[in-house]
């Protein structure tokens, strides 16, 4: 992108800062007392925050920093010191055996210095010839298609029937990415984030967010929402039975049309998104009883089972295996 258009990014991403610094004013912390200096003793904590008010300023402040991490690699690549300024400097860590609303103030202040400091520096980056090379030589590549399924490694198996679903439409190895499922992942010895990135800058991708309770306690998931987010790529939504649309946050919310699986309309919504990408990705249609069929099967299996974690390890080859038996339409 330009620099005008990085600039607003950088601009909207430092007022995101102060609104996250106003929250904290509203926070309120209180001092463990355990009486003539036992608080200071083991690892007892001395500080506390209403957890509620605490995890859910962290997952603001988690969205917001990697968000603009993403979008720094994204504009300027991996090894650029704008983003190790960025990834060194604005951390997570938060110590309960001091005052925590300090420390988080401080995290917030160093990030919008850091944007500041983006923003001054952008004349010289931008001028600077190997940069505009760069630049062009990006512009020129083509992108291929790829669809990318974005989720936690906890839901697993619901990931798997989405991938059971889109190979019946057409979809293999070459056009479609989900880490946790083989043949469709990480290679061996590869590292994630590196094949992550090499995706988002190598492929014109379509994401498919699978929303869960478990989705928003990833880090890699918040990461790959907020560099899909930045590189603005087409995607669609689909809600696990035991997610709420009001509790969708983040740059991806219950602002855009989604699929829950388990509502009255997620077979209408499956079909809409069986289209689309069969358009999209000049596949060979699928005869209509056959499709209807094989949703149906999907539906069944990510509905009927408990989400809980104590199912993420069932076997995936029997619900491969009853695809094959539905045989051809």
């Amino acid at each position: 992108m330009d620099k005008e258009q990085f600039s607003k990014l950088l601009l909207e991403q430092k007022e995101k800062g102060r609104v996250l610094l106003s929250i904290i004013s509203t926070m309120h912390e209180s001092r463990n007392d355990f009486g003539d200096g036992m608080a200071i003793l083991g690892d007892v904590e001395l500080y506390y925050v209403p957890e509620d008010e605490l995890d859910g300023f962290l997952n603001k402040f988690e969205g917001w920093r990697s968000y603009m991490s993403e979008l720094l690699k994204t504009q300027f690549g991996v090894d650029d010191q704008f983003v190790y300024d960025w990834d060194s400097n604005v951390g997570t860590y938060i110590s309960k055996r001091e005052p925590i609303l300090p420390q988080l103030k401080k995290k917030v202040n160093r990030g919008l210095s850091l944007i500041e400091s983006f923003l001054q520096r952008l004349d010289f980056h931008f001028h600077d010839d190997v940069y505009m090379e760069k630049a062009s030589l990006q512009q020129l590549k083509v992108k291929s298609p790829m669809v990318f399924i974005s989720h936690s490694s906890k839901d697993r198996d619901f990931a798997d029937a989405l991938v059971v679903l889109l190979e019946d439409i057409g979809f293999d190895s070459s056009n479609l990415f989900c880490s946790s499922i083989d043949g469709y992942g990480i290679g061996l010895s590869e590292d994630i984030f590196e094949t992550l990135r090499s995706l988002f800058n190598e492929h014109d991708l379509y994401v498919i967010f699978i929303h869960s309770p478990r989705y928003y306690e990833s880090a890699v998931s918040l990461n790959e929402m907020g560099a899909a987010w930045v590189l603005k790529t087409d995607f669609c939504s689909i809600l696990t039975s035991d997610m709420e649309f009001s509790k969708m946050t983040g740059v991806v919310n219950d602002s855009k049309i989604s699929i829950k699986v388990n509502n009255d309309d997620a077979p209408a919504r499956l079909t809409e998104l069986k289209d689309k990408l069969i358009s999209m990705f000049e596949l060979k249609a699928i005869d209509a009883i056959k499709w209807e069929r094989k949703r149906q099967m999907f539906l069944d299996r990510v509905t009927n089972r408990k989400n809980d974690a104590k199912t993420f390890n069932d076997n995936k080859e029997s619900l491969r295996k009853g695809y094959a038996d539905a045989g051809p339409a």
